[in-house]
């Protein structure tokens, strides 16, 4: 919150000791580019008349130490009499092991020449006589580029473009983030790195989510091509083929399909093509689903000492604004209150920003913090919240710093009084025919760790539950764990079932498992059917092993139903529930033996690993012997011809070993012998 502008103008009238504090206090604040930002590009020539670029330099694979200092700030000074970076250059500059480009910049256009070489008003000493490296003056438009706020910041930019705060630390502390691996060049020819998620961070039920991720070339190779896949608990439900001509430390954002959340996710985007550093090929990103509200929306702000940095905007799916407080609208330590009404069922966007980044947190700097809280009504006024109740959608309260906090709605009818309240949305497992008003309860996913939860037997029918799974034909990651099983489906038994014929509802007793039918494929259940599932219960169906074939298999659960007539048990009979899974085309090499005539051929193995198993006799010794075979089957026959064949492997006699014995061996392979 201390703006540096208005401080310089004051320093400058100020004794140099209280400079120094004043200086001091300037470095506590922190609203320059955070570190794993990129490095924004930038010319300039240094005092001597020698232009650099720092692209240039970092695509070389030049680490560049960037110190933006002021003449006339004291910890500056301080700084650079100790001598750190006149170390660092010495052992790692030009003269040094050639790493390492040191830029002092002086950035307040305000101060002179005179004032660099010690000789002006505004200066604590002679900023050039000893400094080996680059000395720049007037760089007010690179400190404003990196978004500093105050002096000295000094950044370490590393060839990949990514930057750090390094401050004022020792030369050690300097030359070790230098050469760590994560500032090394690029010496990988294939490496792909995912780095910072751009995609949507919060939004709608039912409303499709941007995801999106920025990729950079680490390789010493162009990048043409690779994957990016998404995985929802380990489980990959979308990819993007990229392809594209991405130079060594280029940038690219890559955009996967969009995807329609359920609930607040935490979820992972991956490089799944070829990649020879798998240490920075992985990005989590969390996804925060919107918050039920009405239609009349409550918006309540207590300003902070600096108000007119204060706004926000409440916008729609589509992205235009319903209503907005604009920057420069809010004074200072003021009371504010809206009531916005919106249209129902639809999705909206609270966005609350602060244009100095810091937030409305003013207590460290001994004033009062600000507040911001939104929340739904069942009507307007909003002066009596007891006989109007109110449900929150967004609170902030004032003890962090910020540049823009969101949060999604989703808006339902207010007025409740008399309505049913239950799950309105006709895809969820749990939805109510009868409501009028969405509670938030809709399921949309189901696991078999739900098994034993009350509410089961009470708001799930009869049938298999999730309705529908995706799966790619070979794909580990199809897995939940390393024995191969498949995420479970849950065969839910209510405590109720209506006949079908009669629409009559009577109590279910139980439902005998007698088969389960449809599966792909390569894929089965991992254990005995469940067999008698009583009323009010639920089992998990796991499956084991992975589908060969792309397509949409329907599965068939099939048995007994029995209900309870006058307390006892009476048959109705055989009842079938079916559910979807889709198997889709893998997106991934599918590794295995790719050989057709091998005993263990995989017929959907894309890349073959050299598992292959042929039998036959592996005995150099024997007459039948080929190196092909690599599992003895006891078949070794030994001088079947007096040893007057001198080549025993030549099977078609044509005085050649080749493709044909090979052909001929694999015709008569498996014939039983005279």
């Amino acid at each position: 919150m201390v703006h540096q502008e208005i401080l310089i103008r004051m320093m400058r009238h100020l004794p140099l000791l209280f400079l120094l504090f004043l200086s001091a206090s300037l470095s506590e604040v922190s609203a320059q580019l955070p570190n794993g930002s990129i490095a924004p590009d930038f010319t300039a020539t240094d005092i001597d008349g020698v232009e650099w670029n720092l692209y240039e330099l970092l695509d070389g694979g030049t680490t560049v130490i960037i110190d933006f200092f002021a003449t006339w700030c004291g910890p500056c000074w301080s700084y650079s009499e100790s001598g750190a970076l006149e170390e660092v250059w010495e052992a790692l500059g030009p003269d040094g092991t050639g790493e390492v480009m040191i830029f002092s910049m002086e950035s307040d256009d305000g101060t002179t020449a005179a004032d660099l070489t010690g000789t002006g008003t505004q200066s604590w000493g002679d900023w050039i006589t000893g400094t080996p490296f680059p000395v720049f003056d007037d760089c007010a438009n690179i400190f404003n580029l990196f978004e500093n706020s105050y002096y000295p910041v000094i950044y370490t930019i590393c060839p990949n473009h990514i930057l750090s705060q390094s401050g004022q630390a020792d030369a050690a502390s300097h030359i070790a983030m230098a050469t760590a691996n994560e500032c090394a060049a690029a010496t990988l020819a294939i490496d792909p790195a995912l780095f910072n998620f751009t995609g949507a961070l919060a939004g709608c039920l039912g409303e499709p989510a941007a995801v999106s991720v920025s990729m950079m070339n680490m390789g010493t190779e162009t990048l043409t091509s690779t994957t990016v896949g998404m995985f929802v608990d380990d489980i990959q439900v979308g990819f993007t083929a990229w392809t594209g001509d991405l130079a060594t430390y280029g940038i690219v954002d890559v955009v996967l399909p969009d995807y329609i959340f359920s609930a607040d996710t935490e979820y992972e985007l991956r490089i799944t093509g070829p990649d020879l550093n798998v240490e920075n090929s992985v990005v989590v990103a969390n996804f925060d689903m919107g918050e039920i509200a009405t239609t009349y929306i409550y918006i309540e702000i207590r300003t902070d000492n600096w108000g007119a940095e204060t706004s926000w905007v409440l916008s729609d799916a589509n992205g235009d604004v319903v209503q907005s407080v604009a920057v420069g609208t809010l004074d200072n330590l003021t009371d504010y209150m809206w009531e916005v009404e919106v249209e129902s069922d639809l999705c909206y966007s609270f966005t609350l920003s602060d244009s100095y980044g810091d937030g409305m947190f003013g207590s460290p700097w001994g004033n009062e913090n600000g507040y911001c809280n939104v929340t739904s009504l069942l009507g307007f006024p909003a002066i009596d919240f007891e006989s109007n109740p109110a449900s929150n959608i967004f609170d902030y309260d004032g003890m962090s710093s910020f540049e823009v906090l969101s949060a999604s709605l989703i808006t339902s009818i207010p007025d409740v009084t008399g309505s049913t309240m239950g799950c309105t949305d006709p895809s969820a497992f749990n939805y109510d025919s009868e409501a009028e008003i969405n509670d938030g309860s809709c399921v949309f996913e189901v696991a078999c760790l739900d098994i034993g939860q009350e509410f089961w037997a009470e708001d799930f029918s009869f049938g298999v539950f999730p309705g529908s799974v995706y799966g790619y034909t070979g794909d580990v990651q199809w897995y939940l764990d390393e024995t191969n099983v498949v995420s479970g489906f849950v065969l839910n038994v209510p405590n109720t079932i209506v006949d079908p014929a009669t629409g009559t509802v009577y109590g279910v007793y139980s439902f005998d498992v007698e088969q389960i039918n449809g599966f792909p494929v390569g894929v089965d259940l991992s254990s005995d059917l469940p067999g008698v599932v009583f009323g009010g219960e639920q089992v998990c169906l796991e499956t084991s092993g992975y589908p060969i074939a792309e397509g949409l298999y329907t599965i068939e659960v099939v048995g007994e139903m029995t209900i309870s007539l006058f307390n006892n048990p009476f048959s109705l009979g055989v009842f079938t529930t079916v559910f979807e899974m889709e198997v889709l085309a893998n997106p991934n090499p599918v590794s295995g033996c790719a050989y057709v005539g091998a005993l263990n051929f995989n017929p959907i193995a894309s890349s073959d690993d050299g598992s292959c198993e042929f039998s036959g006799c592996t005995d150099p010794l024997a007459v039948n012997y080929h190196p092909l075979f690599n599992l003895d089957d006891s078949s070794c026959v030994y001088d079947l011809d007096g040893g007057t064949n001198p080549c025993p492997a030549d099977l078609n006699s044509d005085e050649m070993i080749g493709i044909s014995d090979l052909l001929v061996l694999l015709g008569e392979f498996g014939s039983a012998c005279p």
